[in-house]
């Protein structure tokens, strides 16, 4: 084996080698004997056709087997000897081969990148400081009430904040029945803002059995993409009419939530501690993903584009084992948006493998406490159960340790980074996670 010649543009290599005709010429041979020992050919007996009569029917797929094998062995013998390591599969490209002369061939590889570590000092990152206010303890008590919201059917006329359950059927602006548009025993909470404002504004005022039409135009923007920007008429069947009643916050609230003292103060402390937990995870979130964008800004890590596209098809698989809102989610991300997502997903796995190997990062099994990785389950009456269960499931299990490693990371980064503080509200900083996709 002998490399000839070697060029690469950024994580890109082609690489010349050769094959020495000897060896080629002698493992043809090798080869050729192992086949008459087991050939059979009419005239003669098993493992005694002439060597000549062999050569003469299947020289020319041995040797194309051998030149196959020999490219593909030299290439990876090369690789250990250099210690690299490869993405994807590399790409063969053989010369003719002539007999009595050196084989040639071209292999066209992209190799996994390095990071560059003096780069993490120019990281920026702004750290969010949240102060907890009444305000946000009020909020989050109504969101529990919302969500213990009992309805109670009614027998009047429908009125705004009420629940229907409507069977509608969809037709296009030409009187045509839309594709998947027959929907049945359909549940729409009023003044949520789920349809356009004329669509539950023309429900309101009906009664139960009542049978109607409304038209709506949907803005270009909707959320449903056989829906946007078009004209859209509805058969209406009013079923079900029901009004919300929004539970006061007393014992029996507060016990069905796994809190042994019902007082309101110490609910009132109990949710605080829960957001401070929310907080926690919310700051982690936000600072890992502006280390993410600083890297690829700074470019810390040359990221290859087959691993982004990798990584966009496995986004687009799992969208595929989703329900149909999630898709149609999917399906309103920008294309470069999807890339850049991809993107980061992609530099956290490579940040995470380089740092691992900088800083010899790992978890010892007698120091890893699992109650402390999860104890934002203390909010939960069974988490007992929670921790017991991660206990026995050893890819949960190894998920956690992962999580631990990461952190590990994301502190050693802030450690070389200028990380200053910015005050934020709990408001705006669940907001920014949320227009963030992960």
């Amino acid at each position: 084996m002998q490399v000839l010649s070697e060029t690469n543009k950024n994580l890109n290599h082609v690489i010349t080698m050769t094959v020495n005709y000897e060896t080629i010429n002698e493992t043809i041979k090798q080869e050729l004997i192992n086949l008459s020992k087991t050939i059979k050919v009419n005239g003669f007996r098993k493992g005694k056709v002439p060597i000549d009569i062999i050569s003469q029917r299947y020289k020319k797929y041995v040797t194309q087997d051998i030149l196959n094998n020999l490219m593909k062995d030299n290439f990876v013998k090369m690789l250990i000897e250099r210690k690299i390591n490869i993405i994807g599969s590399p790409i063969y490209v053989p010369d003719k081969y002539i007999e009595k002369q050196d084989f040639k061939y071209t292999v066209k590889f992209t190799i996994y990148p390095t990071m560059d570590f003096k780069k993490l000092e120019n990281i920026k990152i702004e750290k969010p400081l949240v102060t907890i206010t009444e305000n946000d303890i009020d909020t989050t008590i109504e969101t529990i009430q919302q969500k213990n919201i009992q309805w109670i059917q009614q027998n009047r006329q429908v009125q705004n904040k009420d629940r229907v359950t409507i069977d509608l059927v969809s037709y296009n602006d030409k009187g045509i029945k839309i594709k998947d548009g027959v929907v049945s025993d359909f549940i729409l909470p009023l003044g949520m803002g789920y349809m356009v404002p004329d669509f539950e504004n023309n429900i309101i005022g009906h009664e139960v059995g009542d049978e109607f039409y409304i038209h709506s135009t949907f803005p270009i923007d909707y959320h449903s993409t056989f829906l946007r920007g078009k004209t859209v008429s509805f058969n209406i069947k009013i079923k079900k009419i029901e009004t919300p009643i929004i539970p006061e916050i007393n014992e029996t609230l507060i016990r069905s939530l796994g809190i042994k003292d019902t007082s309101i103060s110490n609910f009132r402390n109990e949710i605080r501690k829960n957001i401070e937990l929310e907080i926690e995870s919310a700051v982690y979130k936000d600072i890992k993903n502006q280390i993410l964008e600083e890297i690829i800004n700074l470019n810390i890590i040359n990221v290859p584009m087959m691993l982004i596209k990798d990584a966009v098809n496995l986004i687009n698989r799992k969208s595929l084992k989703k329900d149909d809102s999630t898709k149609q989610q999917n399906d309103q991300i920008p294309k470069k948006s999807l890339q850049y997502q991809a993107k980061k997903r992609v530099t956290m796995e490579l940040l995470l493998n380089n740092m691992i190997k900088k800083y010899n990062l790992n978890i010892e099994a007698e120091k890893f406490d699992i109650k402390e990785m999860l104890k934002k389950t203390a909010c939960y009456k069974n988490s007992k159960e929670i921790i017991n269960f991660y206990k026995k499931n050893d890819n949960i299990l190894n998920n956690i340790k992962n999580m631990v490693i990461e952190k590990q990371v994301i502190d050693i980064i802030l450690s070389k980074a200028k990380v200053i503080d910015k005050p934020i509200t709990l408001n705006t900083l669940i907001n920014k996670l949320n227009n963030n996709f992960n």
